[in-house]
């Protein structure tokens, strides 16, 4: 049975990464567009968050400008959130992605920015806008 993209409505039955590429093909803005990022691009990995549901890592990115399609800001702070047991990406984990782009609207809310899998445990990992709250 074919699938429904929530966000363009458009059908989709052999979708390599399992989210729509008509969405990915005419996103106009970086903050749009779901990608893969090599585990190795991340460095300083850090342990913040444990739950029964998942993780939660720090790490800092190095982007390489030259091979990429969309700019971002050189090397920055990312959150990386790695669901338990999530060795396929699943409905489960499509749904928490597009949650996450609807609700993108600036400032205030979460950035994903593309996914991950982990080597060690072969589980996927959203990769996220690191949010940092400073308590005065």
């Amino acid at each position: 049975m074919p699938k429904v993209c929530p966000e363009c409505n458009q059908e989709y039955n052999d979708c390599y990464w399992k989210w729509c590429k008509p969405c990915q093909l005419n996103a106009d803005d970086s903050d749009k567009v779901i990608e893969w990022i090599p585990y190795d691009k991340f460095q300083d990995i850090k342990q913040i968050a444990k739950g029964g549901y998942g993780t939660i890592y720090y790490a800092m990115w190095y982007w390489d400008i030259k091979n990429q399609r969309w700019a971002r800001h050189g090397q920055f702070k990312v959150a990386l959130k790695k669901f338990n047991g999530v060795i396929d990406i699943n409905d489960d984990f499509l749904n928490e992605i597009a949650i996450l782009l609807r609700t993108n609207v600036g400032l205030i809310s979460t950035t994903l920015y593309g996914i991950t899998k982990d080597p060690g445990t072969h589980e996927y990992m959203m990769v996220l806008k690191a949010v940092v709250l400073e308590i005065i």
